[in-house]
């Protein structure tokens, strides 16, 4: 046993050098206390992460991690992200190029606060001289639910407050949009349009139903769709003066 812990540890050291993959590790910490009454909480979070490049084009990158939250959880581990890039020149013309990702990341729209979270699914972006095109879809179901924030119905609360369900909501959320690179010097416009569709098996609450009745019954709501379309502006005015407005409208569809 001795003697495969030893080979375990050299091939953690010397994967490196063999394989030319670079790897570390983070220490981070977080806390606050206010004057309120029992307003204060402790973050600890180790990380250890690993990256590849197999060519000037062809990336892997990971990261895990071992946490622990005063208020919210003892210890935790977690794989923060996991994902395989990679970039196409010229897919097109000289001046374009294709990039996908595929794995565990950051998922956003423009103006990152409609959704702006991690996700499993993948990325896909085409650079033209007019602009940026990009579409995602992220999945979050598999997400550890002590390191998320996707509550958005009565239901998603509940399972919140329950100890026997470890993971997020099950969402399966898409953005498509559209940058427009310098429309005016040094200004962007934004497009976008974004989908979350609850991937609940069923409903909680039937047609017809009303909220009285499906909380007489011991139910929690039903599920929630949603779509958001907006655009933003974005730049410089000047040297030390900057600007970005957005707006969105909001659609969807929920028998909670």
């Amino acid at each position: 046993m001795k003697k495969l812990l030893t080979l375990i540890i050299l091939m953690v050291l010397l994967s490196p050098a063999v394989f030319s993959f670079d790897w570390g590790g983070n220490i981070s910490n977080y806390s606050y206390v206010t004057s309120e009454e029992d307003s204060s909480d402790q973050v600890n979070k180790f990380s250890l992460w690993g990256a590849h490049s197999f060519d000037d084009f062809t990336y892997f990158t990971a990261q895990g991690s071992i946490g622990y939250a005063k208020d919210d959880y003892d210890i935790l581990a977690d794989l923060d992200y996991l994902y395989f890039d990679q970039s196409i020149p010229e897919i097109i013309n000289e001046s374009s190029a294709l990039s996908y990702r595929i794995g565990r990341f950051y998922q956003s729209e423009f103006s990152r606060k409609v959704f702006a979270h991690r996700a499993d699914g993948f990325n896909v972006n085409l650079g033209i001289p007019l602009g940026n095109l990009h579409l995602s879809t992220g999945y979050t179901g598999l997400l550890l639910k002590p390191v998320t924030d996707l509550n958005t119905t009565n239901a998603d609360i509940a399972d919140d407050d329950d100890d026997d369900i470890k993971l997020a909501p099950k969402k399966l959320v898409t953005v498509l949009g559209f940058d427009f690179i310098d429309i005016l010097p040094g200004q962007q416009l934004s497009l976008s349009g974004v989908s979350v569709f609850d991937l609940r098996s069923d409903d909680l609450i039937e047609d017809g139903d009303t909220s009285a009745e499906a909380s007489a019954d011991g139910n929690t709501g039903g599920k929630l769709n949603t779509f958001y379309i907006g655009t933003g502006l974005g730049g410089g005015i000047s040297s030390s003066f900057f600007y970005d407005i957005f707006g969105y409208v909001q659609l969807g569809k929920t028998l909670s």
